[in-house]
């Protein structure tokens, strides 16, 4: 379920998964290609967060076997499923109303409840605490 490739390396991950997953690589709080060097490093660590909640929620829901990678060398499946769960990752939802950001990190659906749990990850600097808080709930 996992690719488990040894040489890969940290770096490298987190360009594989902008390219795989938004194909524009487009930032998607001002719409635009950000380019600076604090836009990447930002993005960057934000990736390896969501990587390390998508693993851990994951392991909790019996999807993934408890000792497959360390958390540094993790690369997400799209879509890992059991009989009762089924959990998406960076997938876009459709909705009933038009919503701007409909794109998760993480997306955990129980079958047997009918419940959907959607997952976004934020990690802001101090000075932008407020402002991310009140965008990711709305």
């Amino acid at each position: 379920m996992i690719n488990s490739d040894d040489d890969d390396d940290d770096d490298d991950d987190d360009s594989d998964d902008d390219n795989n997953n938004n194909n524009n690589n487009n930032n998607r709080t001002c719409n635009t290609q950000c380019s600076s060097l604090f836009e990447s490093i930002n993005h960057g660590r934000h990736n390896k967060v969501a990587k390390i909640i998508h693993q851990q929620t994951a392991i909790k829901n019996k999807l993934l076997d408890r000792n497959i990678l360390q958390y540094y060398r993790y690369k997400p499946e799209l879509v890992l499923e059991s009989a009762n769960k089924i959990f998406y990752w960076n997938r876009s939802i459709i909705t009933d109303k038009t919503v701007d950001f409909n794109r998760p990190h993480i997306m955990l659906i129980e079958r047997q409840n009918k419940r959907a749990h959607v997952t976004d990850v934020a990690v802001p600097l101090t000075h932008n605490l407020a402002k991310t808080e009140a965008e990711k709930i709305t």
